[in-house]
């Protein structure tokens, strides 16, 4: 069994148990502290406590120090903990599967919303790379636009380029020939 020491000090001041006790685990030398804190607090009464005012119990293991507590401190009582009973025992092993029942239907939740979040990016993902798609094909039409705007301009600059003017706008003119026939001739009007 492993070996625990309980030394006192006061300041600077250290009475080192050389000795020490052996117990079969941390706990039930922490139970022997608290037993020892509360036999040198209220041993003799007022007196006593008060000539403990200052004073700290440490308690060690071959890997040092784990717990160090004063031992008449005014506010400080140390009560001792009243035995369980079997109903608290039950209770206590009820409460323990409820809340592994509820930690294990977080545990579900929390894989269903993972699963949720997976599919979800999927889908961001495609509908981005379709986004991405349609740009492109946007891109390709608006430049090809331009393209056939300038193309069209520069038509429209060749027509008008290549077209003959004209001198004047030609009118009707009604002639009354012979024999009661009426010819129609477009001669250019005269200015």
């Amino acid at each position: 069994m492993p070996r625990y020491f309980f030394h006192l000090s006061f300041g600077n001041r250290i009475c080192r148990d050389e000795e020490g006790f052996e117990f079969p685990c941390r706990a039930a030398a922490r139970a022997e502290a608290f037993a020892v804190i509360r036999d040198l607090g209220h041993g003799r009464g007022e007196e006593n406590a008060r000539g403990w005012v200052g004073w700290v119990l440490c308690v060690a293991d071959a890997e040092g120090e784990f717990l160090s507590l004063p031992i008449a401190e005014p506010l400080l009582t140390v009560a001792s903990q009243p035995p369980r009973s079997k109903t608290t025992l039950v209770s206590l092993q009820g409460q323990l599967a409820e809340l592994a029942q509820r930690t294990l239907e977080i545990r579900q939740r929390t894989i269903f919303l993972l699963q949720v979040d997976r599919q979800l990016r999927q889908e961001l993902g495609s509908e981005f790379d379709r986004g991405a798609r349609l740009k492109s094909v946007a891109d390709g039409l608006l430049s090809g636009t331009r393209s056939l705007r300038l193309a069209a301009a520069d038509i429209n600059d060749l027509r008008l380029a290549t077209r003959p003017r004209r001198r004047g706008r030609p009118h009707l003119v009604v002639l009354q020939g012979g024999a009661g026939d009426e010819q129609s001739v477009m001669k250019p009007r005269r200015r």
